[in-house]
Order: C-alpha cells, then structure tokens, then sequence
C-alpha cells in the first residue's frame, strides 16, 4: 500500500500534478546537480581559473540521461553516503565506499558499542581498477595534473561546499598515474565529511566563514 496519498494512484492528483511531481523527481533532483557543475565550470572557465575546454567536456556530460541512476540508488542503499554515488557516477576514476555496522569491543573493560562506519576501496585496489600507478609525492600540485579531471574534483568539491582537501599536501587527495599514455596526474578524492552536502555534526567551517560549513571557496587553480 502507499506510504501516503502523494504514492497513491487514487489519491495522488488530488494533492500535486504530473508537472508538479516531474519538477520533484529524482530524475530533475540529479539534472539540477549537473546543471550546477556545470554552470560552475563555465564560470570558472570565464575567469580563467580552469581550461574552457575542460568545462565544455563537463557540459557535454552533465546530462542525467547519461547517468545509471540505479546504481547511485543501489550505491546510496550500500554507503548512506548522498555524495560518493554522485562522483562515481561521472568518473570511474574515483573511489568505491560501502556501509558497515561497526562492532567494537574493549577487551579490557569487557565492553561492546556498535557504530555505522563505512569501508572505502583501498589505493592498491583502485590503482589496479584503472590501470594506473600511485603517486606517493607531496610535490605534486593541481596545475600539474590532468585538466580535465582537476576541474571536475575542483568544481564537484565547490559544488558541495569542501576546502577540506589540499592536492599539494595529498590531503584528502591520492594521486594516480594511468600506465597508458599520455599518464596524465590525477587527483582523486575522498572523505567529504567537512563538505556542506554531508553535514557532519563535528564538521568546522574553514577560515574566513562564519557560518558552519555552508559557505563556499573555489580551491582548485
């Protein structure tokens, strides 16, 4: 039976309408995502901050048909996280993470606290997933990195309101270098915990903002 009458055929029409229901659906919720990165290269591109030509490739994919929305569903389901499915959904390049329910016991008090964790793909893993080296240098900054794929990590971090990543201190940051050629750098995140998107209670704005996690600074170059 329907959880309520908006999910009722019956009743349904009597509180919204197929134009009302469509601007809330899934499917827009995710366009409206892409839209935003998308717009958000574009004007970074104007400025100058990242290639024209890398924000022209981010438009042509922000496209929700292009996107397998069942598995960001079956992703979100298995991580309980609202922003890894949306970054392996438009790169394979970036890190699968699952949830886990968490034992933990203290041997010595005799103690058991169960917590909601979660499991990330290891460097080794994903390296070998993309058929790429991993790159253990501090040195490496983003204008030495692929285009391309730095813009999408810089306006995808932008979009979710994230500083907390850093490519020169591989902060937040593993750095990989596909075997093919050219071996193009790039820098894959993870851990968005500070981002505005999550929310995480223990979560601090970074300096300058006084508004917890909700303001936003383009920190790519």
């Amino acid at each position: 039976m329907p959880a309520s009458a908006y999910d009722s055929f019956y009743f349904r029409d009597r509180y919204g309408s197929p134009a009302m229901r469509a601007i809330w659906d899934d499917r827009a919720m995710v366009q409206r995502w892409l839209d935003v990165e998308a717009a958000l290269a574009a004007t970074q591109a104007e400025l100058g901050l990242v290639p024209a030509s890398a924000a022209r490739e981010i438009a042509r994919r922000a496209r929700v048909d292009l996107i397998d929305l069942a598995a960001m569903k079956r992703e979100f389901d298995t991580t309980w996280n609202p922003v890894m499915p949306l970054v392996n959904a438009v790169t394979d390049s970036s890190f699968r993470v699952r949830l886990a329910h968490m034992t933990y016991i203290d041997s010595a008090r005799h103690d058991t606290v169960m917590r909601y964790g979660f499991l990330i793909e290891s460097d080794t893993a994903l390296a070998k997933r993309i058929a790429a080296d991993q790159i253990h240098s501090n040195n490496v900054y983003a204008p030495m990195t692929d285009p391309r794929y730095m813009t999408l990590v810089a306006v995808f971090e932008y979009l979710i309101g994230n500083t907390d990543w850093s490519v020169w201190k591989r902060h937040n940051i593993a750095i990989f270098q596909p075997v093919a050629e050219p071996r193009p750098l790039l820098a894959v995140p993870y851990d968005f915990d500070f981002s505005g998107a999550v929310n995480a209670p223990y979560a601090s704005p970074p300096p300058g903002c006084a508004d917890r996690c909700s303001c936003r600074t383009m920190a790519g170059s």
